[in-house]
């Protein structure tokens, strides 16, 4: 499911789009070799990557904490109890061209026990 554009406005995109810019030049290498898919303790899941990452800054702190941002993962997910847990840029750099950038936003679900 895409974010529909009236959700995020398109200021907030391109503060993301400067700061990917910005911090790129600082951005350190991830290579892990995991084996395929690894679920996490706190319910997420990781995969073998090949990349630079960076946290980001507060444009992707303010996108990943939406409210707007998490109506869209609710419904997506069908779990109303969504909160972002780890955000950070990736850049993927592939042998023959420039780098592009890619913004990922973990989320976990909370639930009582009861």
């Amino acid at each position: 499911m895409d974010v529909p554009p009236e959700v995020i406005d398109a200021g907030l995109w391109a503060e993301v789009a400067a700061e990917a810019e910005q911090y790129e030049q600082y951005a350190v290498v991830r290579h892990n070799r995991r084996p395929g898919l690894l679920a996490m303790r706190d319910g997420s899941i990781t995969s073998p990557q090949r990349c630079r990452v960076h946290p980001g800054g507060p444009a992707l702190n303010t996108l990943a904490r939406s409210k707007e941002l998490a109506e869209v993962a609710a419904e997506a997910t069908g779990n109303r109890r969504m909160t972002a847990i780890r955000m950070g840029l990736k850049y993927y750099s592939p042998v023959t061209t420039c780098t592009c950038t890619a913004t990922t936003v973990s989320a976990r679900s909370r639930s009582r026990a009861g």
